[in-house]
């Protein structure tokens, strides 16, 4: 009889994995990953305690080349398929949702900046890989004074940022033009304002930068950053991704692996009694019986909508193809339900296991309040999801957001 009590990984789909050192590299990366869950189980509460990820944990990270996964091969990363990025986030996150936050996101910064016109990607990558954070939320300004440009500002919700060498962000030059600049993080300061209620560890403080010199080649216009690597003739896999619906979906992987683990926490107690019925065990009684199968299906399928978005994503981009705004307008109204069944299941699991769930000792409530947290980011509001889908398929114009971010 199996008496497995968590949620199985849906197998690899060929059709995102062309070549067989793709399929050997996720191979290596899952399995990997999965040996890491007993360290990543022993830390989570550390990486909550100390704000940032413990030195063990990074190591083992760095070790599996975990934050190097969507950067291309010409700078030194493993250019790895979307859906291989987005599995590894999600088997991460059933342990510790701040460490697989972290991979994702800083993954997001570092492959953002590969597409930089090439002499801003030889600086920030000079030495090989590096990890690289970056934040969009805030304002700089960027002047000239004499022979040196100077950059002041302040940005907010920097994951990664106790982590990483570099970091990436808007300033406004003189003329009204919007830069992306990367800055080494020994120049800026870190103002510690991330104190919220989960997703503690992330270190998703504040970047301040104060007349911090920076280099021509640190920085580039936002049209230079997203036809860079075309400019330049580059033709990997991470090049020909497409922005918006690239950073949804694998995020989304953060939270199907936080509600896969938080199923396997709760379901794991149940051989206890229920209180004040004369079930001795909670797997004796058919509600509860029903109710475990109903949460488990429904993050099954949500899983599903994450990794067919994946997929799409890389099948566009191994065919050089850009997906239409009816196929982006999809996806990000499937992600919309993705967050909306899974919040629903989260809530529904902390009820299944009762008051005890919410003991500080008891796993099942950092993993409540990480995903929790992790599910109200900006990215997956779902009602303008709806609104974004619902506009395309009834032809109202203008959308709420132009082609370029849907």
């Amino acid at each position: 009889m199996n008496t497995e009590t968590h949620i199985a990984d849906r197998p690899v789909a060929r059709a995102s994995h062309d070549d067989d050192a793709h399929q050997a590299l996720h191979d290596r990366l899952m399995a990997e990953a999965e040996r890491l869950k007993p360290l990543l189980l022993r830390n989570a509460a550390l990486h909550e305690q100390r704000g940032e990820l413990t030195p063990e944990v990074l190591e083992a990270l760095d070790g599996l080349g975990a934050f190097k996964l969507l950067l291309p091969k010409r700078l030194g990363g493993l250019c790895a398929p979307a859906a291989t990025m987005t599995a590894l986030g999600a088997k991460i996150s059933q342990s510790c949702p701040t460490a697989g936050w972290l991979v994702t996101v800083m993954n997001s910064a570092a492959w953002v900046a590969s597409k930089a016109p090439e002499r801003m990607q030889k600086a920030i990558f000079a030495k090989g890989p590096v990890r690289v954070c970056a934040s969009t939320n805030g304002a700089g300004t960027l002047t000239r004074r004499g022979a040196d440009y100077v950059v002041t500002g302040k940005w907010s919700y920097a994951s990664g940022s106790h982590h990483s060498e570099w970091a990436c962000a808007p300033a406004v030059g003189e003329d009204g033009t919007v830069y992306d600049v990367a800055m080494p993080m020994a120049k800026l300061k870190i103002e510690n304002t991330w104190r919220v209620a989960g997703m503690k560890g992330t270190g998703s403080d504040s970047l301040v930068a104060e007349n911090v010199v920076v280099q021509p080649e640190w920085f580039c216009t936002m049209d230079e950053l997203w036809g860079g690597s075309g400019k330049s003739g580059f033709v990997e896999l991470s090049d020909r991704w497409m922005l918006w619906p690239l950073m949804r979906a694998k995020l989304l992987g953060v939270l199907v692996g936080a509600a896969e683990g938080l199923f396997e926490t709760v379901v794991a107690g149940k051989s206890k009694a229920i209180m004040y019925t004369s079930y001795t065990e909670r797997s004796g009684s058919p509600v509860y019986q029903a109710r475990v199968g109903e949460i488990a299906a429904k993050i099954r399928a949500m899983r599903i909508v994450m990794e067919n978005s994946v997929e799409a994503i890389d099948r566009a981009a191994m065919d050089k193809r850009i997906l239409s705004y009816a196929e982006c307008a999809q996806m990000r109204g499937l992600v919309g339900v993705a967050v909306d069944t899974l919040t629903e299941q989260v809530d529904k699991l902390m009820s299944l296991a009762g008051s005890s769930a919410f003991a500080e000792a008891n796993a099942a409530q950092r993993l409540w309040r990480d995903f929790s947290a992790a599910a109200r980011h900006a990215v997956f509001y779902s009602d303008s999801h709806y609104e974004v889908y619902g506009r395309q398929l009834l032809g109202v114009e203008p959308n709420l957001v132009p082609v370029e971010m849907v």
